[in-house]
């Protein structure tokens, strides 16, 4: 997972929960390092892997950025782990209600907010 985690086009990871399954988001092709650990995988486990449309560090950076900048409405939040989005906590009424709360912080990335603070979640 360290190789995988460390990999610049990393999103994130998820264990299929019943089906000894390790899905691994990556955003374009894997490289032919992480290709190799995939295939490598003992049979007691499947590794898959699935496009994301975002890394998970530009993710986590945006995060931060939008905690920095709107300490109002943000108190914390995290990388989706499929590389979709980002999910912010707040108590902001007028975000909680948007339809697209991406607007109103001028986020760069699909945003989901939940109730919820201050404590960060990174």
């Amino acid at each position: 997972m360290s190789l995988v985690q460390d990999s610049p086009a990393y999103a994130g990871a998820e264990l299929v929960d019943g089906e000894q399954e390790l899905v691994i988001f990556t955003v374009g092709t894997p490289s032919n390092r992480i290709a190799a650990l995939i295939r490598a995988a003992p049979s007691s486990l499947r590794v898959t892997w699935r496009d994301a449309p975002y890394t998970s560090a530009e993710l986590t950076d945006e995060v931060l950025r939008l905690m920095r900048e709107r300490p109002a409405r943000v108190s914390g939040g995290h990388a989706l782990h499929d590389g979709t989005g980002i999910r912010l906590m707040g108590t902001d009424a007028e975000l909680l209600a948007a339809e697209d709360p991406r607007e109103l912080l001028g986020a760069m990335y699909p945003v989901t907010i939940e109730r919820g603070g201050p404590a960060a979640f990174l």
